[in-house]
């Protein structure tokens, strides 16, 4: 029986910066994602009864170019936030690459767009 390679994390440089500049202004919110984005890996990712091509949950977002973000979910009482990441498909990582809220999305989405292209260029 072959086994599945298991997904591991890794942060981009600048990651716990805005991760830490987040859990300032929305701390219940930031550690609900940084939660949920460690049950997506485990039960999703790491899941060997799990497949390509299978159902995200909807507190998954794709936001272009393989970039992709998990949300705080649907506590009421929370601030809506992103953890950004992409999924290195080759070497099994999650890459953490950004974290913020509402406000700074957009602006969220283009850095870790802009991210991908040079990271990919670096290889």
């Amino acid at each position: 029986m072959v086994m599945k390679e298991l997904w591991t994390i890794e942060t981009a440089d600048g990651f716990e910066k805005s991760f830490k500049n987040l859990r300032k202004r929305h701390a219940q919110s930031a550690d609900r994602a940084l939660i949920k984005t460690y049950h997506y890996l485990n039960v999703w990712l790491n899941n060997p009864q799990l497949g390509r091509g299978f159902n995200n949950p909807g507190w998954i977002h794709q936001e272009g170019r393989g970039i992709m973000a998990v949300d705080q979910g649907t506590q009421s009482n929370l601030a809506p936030v992103r953890i950004y990441f992409w999924l290195e498909e080759s070497e099994y990582k999650m890459w953490l690459i950004r974290a913020g809220d509402k406000k700074s999305q957009y602006a969220d989405i283009a850095y870790c767009h802009r991210w991908l292209e040079e990271f990919k260029s670096s290889q």
